[in-house]
């Protein structure tokens, strides 16, 4: 019944491919178990950071585990020599830490600990503009890959320090 009611009554739904409508929607269930898991309920960039430089400080931190969504990132919001319409388009804000993000993007900094901050608070701007609605501003469409890298990322990152065999 939702899933026919969104396809009948958002502009761009119907047209959207099985696989897009999937991403999405996987994004949605796997944000919900990353911020439980990973945040503590308490989602943004501040604890996003601090999760990354403890597992760093910790030795726990594989920083090459996401060179490809990195890499993903980077040429999606750099091209070049300068940032792309894609990059304004996350609306990072000054508590999303937009300037390490930005080095990053840039390749002005390939610290483990920087990079996969940056690319879990592109993330996390995907959920910030999906579930407030500026992802429906812009359109689903064309976001298939953003949400694939997206998923990919928080899978590794459960996998990895999500305590996925404790029940809450």
């Amino acid at each position: 019944m939702s899933f026919k009611w969104l396809t009948d009554n958002v502009r761009g739904f119907a047209a959207l491919s099985a696989d897009e409508h999937s991403a999405i929607m996987e994004f949605g269930l796997i944000w919900s178990v990353f911020e439980a898991r990973i945040l503590g309920t308490n989602a943004s960039a501040a604890r996003i950071q601090a999760c990354v430089h403890a597992w760093n400080r910790s030795g726990t931190l594989d920083a090459r585990a996401y060179a490809d969504e990195l890499a993903y990132f980077r040429d999606r919001y750099f091209h070049n020599g300068s940032l792309t319409e894609h990059f304004n388009n996350l609306c990072l804000r000054s508590n999303d830490n937009a300037r390490l993000v930005e080095t990053v993007i840039r390749g002005r900094t390939n610290a483990p600990d920087d990079c996969v901050t940056a690319v879990l608070i592109i993330v996390y701007r995907f959920r910030n503009n999906l579930f407030h609605g500026l992802k429906w501003q812009h359109r689903l469409a064309g976001q298939l890959e953003n949400f694939k890298n997206a998923n990919s990322a928080m899978i590794k990152t459960l996998e990895r320090h999500g305590r996925l065999d404790q029940d809450e």
